[in-house]
């Protein structure tokens, strides 16, 4: 007998100051703050369809499988963990042009409506605002940084902040990064923290 499992689901938005293709390039760069990737003590990391991941937070592995990268505009890829239960859940990220700015809109679904899995609530909506602080950050002070993780196929990928200072590829994001000193704050200081 197959049963149906009730599920829940969770959506953010936020509006970068940034082209669409500077803010998926950011979102896949473990050296920037404000994604999944960067957060890892501990990661791998193969950006491209059926590429898996896995990375370790305090101990936890999570765990997935990319499904979709469409570069400059969605990212999707599964998502397992102890708080999901073991049950594989979908993220979708999406990069809108909009004016100058992009936004982003994640969606975390088919998570089993669990107590665990709903604190997944609090730790996605984290990123959006993050990423968002660290991308002014080098817009204002015109500090480039930036690796190509997308898997379009050239390896490389510069940041050009709003300034239009242009960025190094691989091995210079950390000292830039270093330079900038970037506070991460929780979601909740965050400012319009995107949830939605």
């Amino acid at each position: 007998m197959t049963g149906s499992h009730k599920t829940i689901e969770f959506t953010f938005e936020r509006k970068i100051p940034a082209p669409p293709d500077e803010v998926y390039d950011a979102w896949l760069d473990p050296a920037i703050p404000g994604n999944p990737w960067n957060a890892a003590e501990e990661f791998l990391l193969n950006p491209k369809v059926d590429g898996l991941f896995y990375w370790t937070l305090k101990g936890t592995s999570h765990y997935g499988r990319f499904t979709a990268i469409e570069w400059p505009g969605r990212i999707q890829h599964t998502w397992v963990s102890p708080n999901t239960l073991g049950q594989e859940s979908v993220v979708t990220v999406t990069f809108e042009k909009q004016g100058e700015d992009t936004l982003m809109t994640l969606v975390y679904f088919g998570l089993p409506d669990h107590e665990l899995a709903r604190g997944h609530e609090r730790g996605w909506s984290y990123f959006p605002g993050v990423l968002s602080l660290a991308i002014q950050k080098w817009a204002t002070q015109e500090l480039p940084v930036g690796r190509r993780a997308s898997g379009r196929g050239d390896g490389m990928r510069s940041f050009r902040g709003r300034q239009g200072s242009e960025g190094v590829g691989a091995g210079g994001s950390h000292r830039y990064f270093d330079a900038m000193q970037v506070t991460l704050l929780p979601a909740a200081e965050c400012p319009g923290d995107g949830r939605k």
